[in-house]
């Protein structure tokens, strides 16, 4: 979308959505969007596949104005779902924290630079079901906003703080930040204005899952306080992809990225809503270890 942040958050969303071309027997989801220092795009996302009932991260590079055209690889995959990269830089490293919430915790992959493949690293969290693990790195202290799966996922938003990504998470004395369906679940990184002001996208969930986001400015964060207020409401683009609006991720000054949502008749997804429940099952009850994905 040719439209920065910082506009939206001034303007709404004003500009149309170059929508990238559907699969035929899945999604993509939750993109997430960086520079590299070659000047092209590189976009990491959860690819779900109505075969397996499962995602994997994919990614592609391409430039910003052909990236509606760019073919998706994939670049990490388990035998249970993966969804919501985030790419964070520490000590040399590139980090890429994604949910994994059917397996406990947050799983972490790291590598040197653009050109080398996701190696496992570690697992963060190992006694909690975070859905939606968004990082940020403020004042030389690195937070974490995340819903738990088990606990109200699409309503209450909690907070975790370390001053290392990969250990020492410790839970914010005020633990539940937003309690609230409007906007409390994660909808993308948080983003730093040009005028200093931290924005954080939430999903908008009261009628819908995905149905809109929220944006809320961060007024106050630190190891003691934290303190957000809304700023506006984004609603879908009439069009194919009128039913939710997802994920906002910046990509520059004049980009952003977003995901949508539709609906289609389809007589197989009786089938495959059941056939759904009966493999997420089989996966919760034999875990399988990250180790070696």
């Amino acid at each position: 979308m040719g439209q920065s942040i910082d506009d939206i958050v001034s303007a709404g969303i004003t500009k149309p959505i170059q929508w990238l071309t559907p699969l035929e027997q899945g999604f993509l989801a939750d993109p997430y969007a960086q520079i590299l220092p070659d000047g092209q795009l590189e976009i990491l996302a959860e690819q779900f596949d109505f075969q397996s009932f499962k995602g994997v991260i994919v990614s592609t590079c391409a430039n910003i104005d052909q990236a509606q055209f760019a073919k998706f690889e994939v670049s990490i995959e388990s035998k249970t779902h993966l969804s919501y990269p985030q790419v964070i830089f520490w000590e040399n490293e590139q980090l890429l924290l994604c949910e994994n919430w059917e397996q406990c915790g947050i799983p972490i992959f790291s590598r040197k630079d653009s050109k080398s493949p996701w190696e496992y690293k570690t697992t963060i969290l190992k006694h909690l079901r975070p859905i939606d693990p968004t990082p940020y790195f403020h004042e030389g202290v690195w937070f974490l906003f995340f819903t738990l799966q088990n606990q109200f996922p699409n309503q209450e938003l909690h907070l975790m703080y370390s001053q290392n990504p990969l250990f020492g998470w410790k839970m914010h004395p005020q633990a539940i930040i937003n309690n609230d369906r409007n906007g409390a679940r994660p909808a993308g990184p948080i983003y730093k204005m040009n005028d200093g002001r931290l924005i954080r996208p939430g999903q908008n969930n009261t009628t819908t899952y995905g149905g809109g986001i929220t944006l809320y400015e961060i007024q106050k964060i630190s190891t003691t306080e934290y303190r957000e207020e809304k700023v506006c409401a984004l609603d879908p683009q009439k069009g194919n992809w009128q039913w939710g609006l997802h994920t906002l991720c910046p990509i520059n000054e004049h980009w952003s990225l977003v995901d949508g949502k539709r609906w289609l008749i389809s007589y197989k997804e009786i089938f495959r809503k059941l056939r759904r429940q009966l493999m997420l099952r089989k996966r919760r009850i034999l875990p399988a270890p990250l180790d070696g994905v």
